[in-house]
């Protein structure tokens, strides 16, 4: 085990006796918080800790690695080839570094699509996490948008419809209406009845037309439509082409009209419905604006992602807070499953600012979900040693951590107690600046569970210690005490 990594004048602890003791908790041999104020070096601490366990760093530069085994002290300036390095960060701005066999960088990689690593893993750690999801793709439009681009087209320019009761009515309107219907087309259907009426029946009339054309004709072909408009096509040019391809208008200059890339997205993907949907679960679902179906297999979300086809993909029952946290512990997975068959056993992993970008509720039950996964991880991967190092600005994730694995680098010790403290008080001692965790509070209850029992063991009594809340450890004990 790692007791510590030491550069510079500064020093890591991971793995010291009472580390290891406490750290039992989190289903690890040591676990550890990083904090620090901005500019403390929380990220270059782990940075450095990743290169010297691992090995990478850079010509010119010293630190040393301090492990224990079998109860024995080696002290090594070089890489152990038993350990594995996992390094995590949530942050988009990060510093690259070398990585190795021994040394796996799990962080996402920040591009125009953030693409699942694997549907299945993803899957699988949301069912261990207690928040079973499947994966839903969608084709379909919204009745607003598409309104909000056909009723200024249809009265600003000398466009003529083919259907003479559509085409008097939308005359009627323009002779009454003289309004700025570019501006705000919903609030004006729902302010003036009669151009409620008539797109009502102007829509109907598109949307019929559409389905006899093909075979889910509405949905694809507005899907389209809106996709496009996103992608800064010319929407005048496309409204016209569409209206012309129905035959619903006279236009004499319908050759003229930029209808190719619209055709080729409408026809791929009719064809990817049809003839290349045998991963799907089940048949498509057909509700109103939209179309719905399952995706089971990796290959087949590849498919998807991989082109430009108006599909949109969302992962069912999932908020997006447990959606990014499941996305990291599925990288996180990946990357120990690269080790695993590498067979390195020892395993480090190294999570700076995991909880970034967390709504504060999603803080709270972060070190909670992170020990849920730690065990699912461990079932999976037996692994001799796991040893936890995590960066943190947030002064919740210290309420779930007992101060003796609170680690800040702008003091040399922390001496309040953090385990099951009131936020304010963590706040003020640990991060120095102006409740309880789930993972504390958890534990908490168990404690004093066990506590009016009278069954507390040597460890509980260790652990109630290190309570700072003092009408909670104040509870407990007399809970004991009536129990003796």
């Amino acid at each position: 085990m790692i007791e510590h990594v030491t550069f510079g004048s500064t020093q890591l602890n991971f793995g010291t006796s009472q580390v290891h003791y406490f750290s039992r908790i989190f289903n690890v041999e040591s676990f550890n918080l990083l904090i620090g104020s901005n500019g403390s070096g929380k990220t270059s601490g782990l940075l450095k800790a990743a290169s010297l366990v691992a090995g990478t760093w850079s010509e010119g530069e010293s630190g040393s690695v301090r492990t224990t085994r079998n109860s024995r002290v080696a002290s090594t300036s070089g890489p152990d080839a038993s350990y594995g390095v996992i390094y995590y960060t949530a942050l988009p701005y990060r510093k690259k570094f070398k990585q190795t066999a021994q040394l796996v960088d799990a962080s996402p990689k920040w591009s125009e699509k953030r693409e699942i690593q694997s549907i299945e893993r993803f899957r699988e750690i949301a069912e261990n996490l207690n928040s079973p999801t499947r994966l839903q793709a969608t084709i379909g439009y919204d009745y607003e948008e598409v309104a909000e681009l056909f009723i200024p087209f249809l009265f600003a320019l000398p466009i003529e419809l083919n259907d003479k009761s559509l085409r008097d009515d939308l005359a009627l309107l323009r002779e009454n209406y003289d309004g700025p219907f570019r501006s705000e087309p919903i609030r004006q259907l729902g302010e003036i009845p009669a151009l409620d009426k008539f797109y009502d029946r102007f829509f109907r009339t598109l949307s019929d037309a559409l389905d006899k054309k093909s075979l889910f004709g509405q949905q694809i072909a507005l899907a389209t439509l809106l996709k496009l408009v996103d992608e800064e096509y010319f929407v005048d040019d496309l409204l016209y082409g569409i209206l012309d391809d129905l035959h619903m208008i006279r236009d004499e200059h319908s050759e003229h009209r930029e209808m190719g890339e619209y055709a080729r997205m409408t026809k791929a993907t009719l064809h990817y419905l049809v003839h290349q949907n045998a991963d799907m679960e089940g048949s498509i679902e057909q509700s109103g604006t939209r179309l719905r179906f399952e995706i089971t297999s990796h290959r087949t979300y590849q498919d998807i992602v991989g082109s430009d086809l108006p599909i949109e993909l969302r992962w069912e029952n999932l908020s997006s807070g447990m959606l990014s946290l499941v996305d990291q512990f599925t990288h996180i997975d990946s990357a120990a499953q690269q080790l695993w068959d590498r067979r390195i056993f020892n395993l480090v992993i190294l999570i700076d600012e995991g909880d970034a970008f967390l709504h504060l509720e999603w803080q709270r039950r972060y070190i909670a979900l992170l020990t849920d996964f730690l065990a699912s991880l461990r079932e999976k991967f037996p692994f001799h040693c796991m040893q936890i190092m995590l960066a943190s600005h947030s002064p919740i994730l210290a309420g779930d951590v007992p101060s003796c694995l609170v680690q800040n680098l702008d003091i040399m010790k922390i001496s309040a107690k953090t385990f099951g403290a009131e936020l304010d008080d963590i706040i003020l001692r640990s991060f120095k600046s102006s409740s309880i965790g789930e993972h504390a509070a958890k534990h908490i209850r168990r404690l004093h569970a066990l506590a009016k029992e009278g069954v507390l063991s040597p460890f509980d009594r260790a652990l109630i210690g290190e309570i700072g809340d003092q009408s909670i450890r104040k509870a407990i004990l007399a809970a004991d005490a009536s129990k003796s």
